[in-house]
């Protein structure tokens, strides 16, 4: 009795952890988030059912039996309910009620039988055949009668004209109606992703503090809507040459402290400014050397 008790709170333990799992799957369509949950429903039901059954075979009393009674009705009336629509939620994400055949597609096939088979062996027999005509209609359509200018019967002709008129036949399905109007959410989730791959890895514009933008309005500034004038007047009244700018960028600041390049670009331009000025350290060395020599 009291294995049995202590196996219920285990799994009850367990069910718990599962319950949110099978939460959270079908809140995002997930089915591998609920299938651990049968593994625990099931085994549950057993054990509980188990456990008021053997309260009732012993000597018990009324509120005894009545919280037996409730564990009952809780293991079989409401987890059992609960473990087939659950099942019946897996079985539909996992696609196993999804069919390709359209509704009532049996149906159809059954009246298009009897349809033919009534064109086959209770189409009237044809009008004999009489003289040629000189005038043959136009829209008649091209067959034994029409080349011998006799009329065709009436089932005939209808039948050979929506053969090869463009309207669609009145017995097919409205195909239309037959599927949802939008589409699974695993369907959407596998075109969201493969639209992703096509379009490549999303690239956002670099932000920096203190930059310019050339396209922004502001309208406290005397220039609005742009302020592209005043940038043109600071550069006229501010004219340098390219050694100045040279010098200014270079000399001023290491070619490695320039702001917004790539980490792999700044060591490469350290490491190569500093095999420079050894290079030419140990060329300086070599000349005083052969100087004083």
């Amino acid at each position: 009795m009291y294995v049995i008790v202590i196996v219920c709170l285990i799994l009850s333990l367990a069910h718990l952890i599962t319950s949110l799992s099978c939460l959270y799957g079908a809140v995002k369509y997930r089915k591998m988030y609920i299938w651990p949950w049968f593994f625990t429903c099931a085994p549950l039901i057993c054990m509980t059912t188990a456990y008021a059954v053997l309260w009732w075979s012993g000597d018990i009393f009324n509120e005894q039996l009545t919280f037996s009674v409730a564990e009952f009705v809780m293991s079989c009336c409401i987890n059992g309910v609960c473990l087939i629509i659950v099942l019946f939620f897996y079985c539909r994400l996992a696609g196993n009620f999804t069919s390709n055949v359209p509704r009532h597609s049996h149906k159809h096939r059954r009246k298009r039988k009897r349809r033919h088979t009534e064109q086959l062996f209770i189409m009237p027999s044809p009008v004999p055949i009489a003289e040629p005509s000189v005038a043959v209609p136009v829209q008649q359509p091209y067959t034994y009668y029409a080349v011998h200018g006799v009329p065709a019967p009436a089932p005939l002709l209808v039948q050979v004209e929506d053969r090869y008129s463009e309207k669609p036949p009145n017995h097919l399905p409205a195909w239309r109606t037959e599927w949802p109007d939008v589409p699974d959410a695993q369907l959407q989730r596998k075109l969201k992703r493969h639209m992703r791959k096509e379009m490549g890895p999303k690239v956002e514009p670099a932000r920096i503090d203190g930059s310019l933008d050339f396209y922004a309005p502001e309208p406290y500034d005397g220039t609005f809507p742009w302020k592209m004038k005043r940038i043109q007047d600071n550069y006229r009244r501010q004219r340098e040459s390219p050694a100045e700018k040279i010098a200014k960028m270079y000399y001023e600041h290491w070619p490695e402290e320039l702001p917004n390049i790539p980490k792999s670009m700044r060591q490469n331009l350290r490491t190569e400014r500093e095999r420079t000025e050894d290079q030419m350290r140990h060329e300086g060395l070599q000349k005083t050397t052969n100087i004083i020599s």
